[in-house]
């Protein structure tokens, strides 16, 4: 699942693009030039997308006999990332919005090698290097990714991890960075939220990968230390010497409420034998009047509720790889799970044989 969700959203070189940042010029931008053999074909400007994947032609002429163009747009251009296309080959434009004239010379070849001649954006000169270095094989994708951390401009960071990037923690870590460069600059970008958000998934994806790793029947359950509705942290290594239910749970999760009843039946019963439930609330921020009413509505009478209140962002949720809720593990007297999202009927008979 993993893979094939990021192989999707990086599959392909510098695919996935941003376009709608602020910083926009008072008037259209032309860009002109001559492109040596690239006589009697169409020449395009497009912008590309960040997630949609639909490219937007902005406009489009015909290149002359003598190689020569010019495009121009009526409308103020927006800071992001274009392209300059003539059939399968491309000149990639950073713009922050500023430019009024780009002079584009050259040739196909040069293109393919980001060696044409460019005027009026020296952002647009390195990234095109880059990519010429990159499709000749003159550098790897590790010194891509060197580039990318030691970028000044967000949106040629960005570019440049952008279909580059593999699910690791390391590139992670690396897409983090560009998110945090985009959001000093153009803070209501909606190319930053959307990449906050694809980094946030991917951190989800990978935590949760690790998680079906060690969290599993056999294991010795992964501590959570967490305060209580009083302030005071309950670590769930102190409970070693009793069977365990921990059980994630939210005061607005109808399945969790519906299925309390039977965790208290079966605490109320065991609880002299040696059991104990840790309900671990997945409840959103500020959410704490509202947990603590369920508790006492749902009378979860047993000593240790823990949350820190941060929703699907808690960092006991993502240790455990939570994907929904309700969700239990049953841990022996070692702390050791032995039973997994035992719910209903399942689960006395699980603790009584444990006992």
């Amino acid at each position: 699942m993993l893979r094939s969700t990021f192989y999707y959203i990086f599959s392909g070189v510098f695919t996935l693009l941003l376009v709608n940042c602020a910083g926009v010029s008072s008037k259209g931008l032309t860009v002109k030039g001559k492109i040596t053999d690239a006589s009697n074909l169409i020449i395009f400007l497009d912008k590309l997308p960040m997630v949609t994947r639909k490219i937007e032609v902005i406009t489009k002429a015909d290149v002359g006999t003598n190689g020569k163009f010019s495009l121009s747009t009526d409308t103020p251009m927006e800071a992001g990332i274009y392209r300059i296309r003539i059939g399968s080959r491309n000149v990639m434009l950073i713009l922050d919005g500023s430019e009024k004239t780009i002079d584009l010379t050259g040739s196909m070849a040069d293109m393919q090698n980001g060696t044409c001649t460019i005027k009026g954006s020296d952002e647009s000169i390195k990234v095109n290097k880059i990519v010429g270095q990159l499709n000749n094989k003159e550098i790897s994708l590790a010194d891509i990714k060197k580039e990318v951390a030691n970028a000044t401009n967000p949106l040629s960071a960005m570019f440049l991890a952008m279909g580059n990037v593999t699910p690791s923690k390391e590139d992670l870590a690396l897409l983090q960075g560009v998110v945090v460069k985009l959001r000093e600059k153009y803070p209501k970008s909606a190319y930053t939220t959307e990449l906050d958000n694809l980094t946030t998934g991917m951190e989800r994806e990978l935590m949760a990968t690790e998680s079906a790793q060690l969290v599993k029947q056999g294991s010795e359950a992964p501590n959570i230390n967490l305060p209580n509705p009083d302030g005071k942290n309950i670590d769930l290594k102190s409970l070693r010497g009793k069977v365990v239910l921990l059980d994630f749970w939210a005061s607005w999760c109808g399945p969790c409420r519906r299925e309390n009843p039977n965790v208290v039946n079966v605490y109320n019963k065991y609880k002299d034998k040696g059991f104990t439930v840790y309900s671990v609330s997945l409840d959103r921020p500020g959410g704490l009047e509202n947990w603590k009413a369920a508790i006492a509505a749902d009378k979860l009478s047993w000593p240790n509720h823990v949350s820190d209140l941060q929703h699907w962002n808690s960092i006991a949720g993502r240790t455990y790889g939570i994907q929904s809720i309700p969700m239990s593990y049953l841990l022996n007297k070692e702390g050791v799970i032995v039973g997994t999202n035992l719910r209903g009927e399942a689960l006395e008979p699980a603790i009584k044989n444990i006992l």
